[in-house]
């Protein structure tokens, strides 16, 4: 169940996307970098997509994903097959209907540099095993439907509309939305079931975790791919300008 969650940032060096028969496919394969606005402050630049690239192959059912082991470094694989078949046992409960695809992001532990990050200090970072689920689908309006695990009811918004403020955790996906749109992403909107593992306030990036598996649905749901480094970027700004 997602809440309340900490500011903190977190490495994308592990994120995955789920694709067709249950495969994994690295997030931000080489696509040209996004150049920085001239005028932007080097910590929060004003991000533009530079090339889209191809549309994305269609998204396959989550029934084969969630058979597969995602490979996610804790627990056993029925373990994690259990946690995915749950995440779509609920998206189907909240939606109507089972979800296409599925994106993943690691929280992470900072070893050296805590609170230099946005000042463009050092830091020595790593991934964790705890992670947040996103199972989705796209929906076909300028609605995102989120739903968090553990949660009675979905939350609805438009992408048209002002980033929310409650539930809180609601506030960082739509903040993401904005700062893709920002970016040049023609979103669209998504139905979108969460489940994180990642604890809350306690400086492992539960926030960023979130920003980034959620940005992950929304570039896959848009046909769009982008380098890591500029999904971070994207998911800083989020944070930095719509959510605080």
């Amino acid at each position: 169940m997602l809440t309340t969650l900490g500011p903190a940032r977190c490495t994308t060096s592990t994120v995955t996307v789920w694709r067709r028969k249950g495969s994994l496919a690295a997030a931000g394969p080489a696509a040209r970098p996004i150049p920085r606005a001239a005028t932007a402050p080097r910590h929060c630049p004003i991000l533009r997509i530079a090339r889209i690239r191809r549309k994305l192959p269609p998204l396959a059912s989550m029934s084969a994903s969630m058979r597969a082991s995602m490979g996610r470094g804790q627990g056993s694989a029925g373990e994690e097959g259990s946690v995915q078949a749950m995440l779509a046992a609920e998206f189907r409960r909240c939606f109507g209907s089972a979800p296409e695809a599925g994106a993943r992001a690691p929280g992470r532990v900072n070893l050296i540099g805590e609170h230099t990050d946005y000042n463009e200090g050092y830091v020595l970072p790593m991934a964790i095993a705890r992670d947040t689920l996103v199972a989705f689908r796209p929906n076909r309006s300028r609605d995102v439907g989120g739903h968090s695990a553990g949660q009675a009811d979905a939350v609805r918004f438009s992408l048209d509309a002002g980033v929310p403020t409650s539930p809180r955790w609601v506030s960082y996906v739509a903040g993401v939305a904005r700062a893709l749109a920002d970016a040049g992403v023609k979103t669209v909107g998504v139905d979108l079931a969460i489940h994180s593992t990642v604890p809350l306030g306690g400086g492992l990036s539960s926030s960023a975790s979130l920003e980034v598996a959620c940005a992950l649905a929304f570039l896959s749901a848009a046909g769009v791919e982008v380098e890591r480094k500029d999904l971070a970027l994207i998911c800083q700004r989020a944070e930095n300008e719509y959510t605080g």
